[in-house]
């Protein structure tokens, strides 16, 4: 008798330890499955059109909001260095005849305190931000014709804020599987189970 309830026992060990095992390989496939497609979703090419955007985007970057500093030239206070008691404090329809609107460029106050209001003017400099501004509707349709001319992979990845979504989830899936799985192995482990 004592021996039949040992070998119950046994066989109920064996079962959990089975069920247990079954469950975390489970959640093994169902983890790896999705690190292959976050795998994917980090390398897959965007779209064509996507990729034109993302170039236009950079060109506006670089150029920097040039006409918002033009603007700020003709507008705005006149910076502290070159004030003087015949300097009035604004400039409008009185720009300096050496003008050069590709020599202006914005200064970062976090790196240049005291200059003023954040416009530095150097007429014997061209800016390549400010240049870039002035050719950047040339350069975007350049960029689309040689874009557009490209062979382009058949698979690409889903718009980016779909892609970004997807790898979130994706993040948040693996994590809570590897949780569980742990979980798991410290409860048969606390149960005497090995797996």
């Amino acid at each position: 008798m004592k021996f039949e309830f040992l070998k119950g026992a046994f066989e109920a060990a064996k079962k959990a330890q089975a069920t247990i095992e079954k469950e975390i390989d489970n959640c093994e496939r169902k983890k790896e499955k999705a690190r292959q497609e976050l795998d994917e979703l980090r390398t897959l090419p965007y779209s064509r059109e996507e990729a034109i955007k993302i170039l236009e985007q950079k060109l506006d970057n670089w150029s920097g909001p040039f006409e918002d500093v033009i603007k700020t030239y003709f507008t705005k206070t006149v910076p502290i260095w070159q004030r003087t008691a015949e300097t009035p404090d604004n400039i409008v329809g009185k720009p300096d005849r050496r003008f050069n609107p590709l020599g202006v460029r914005i200064l970062d106050p976090q790196q240049s305190p005291g200059l003023g209001f954040g416009v530095e003017y150097k007429s014997e400099a061209v800016r390549t931000g400010s240049l870039l501004a002035v050719l950047a509707p040339l350069l975007k349709s350049r960029i689309r014709e040689i874009v557009e001319a490209l062979p382009w992979p058949e698979r690409i990845a889903p718009p980016e804020p779909e892609r970004i979504a997807r790898i979130q989830e994706l993040e948040k899936e693996i994590r809570e599987l590897e949780g569980n799985i742990n979980a798991m192995l410290e409860q048969a482990r606390a149960a005497g189970v090995d797996i």
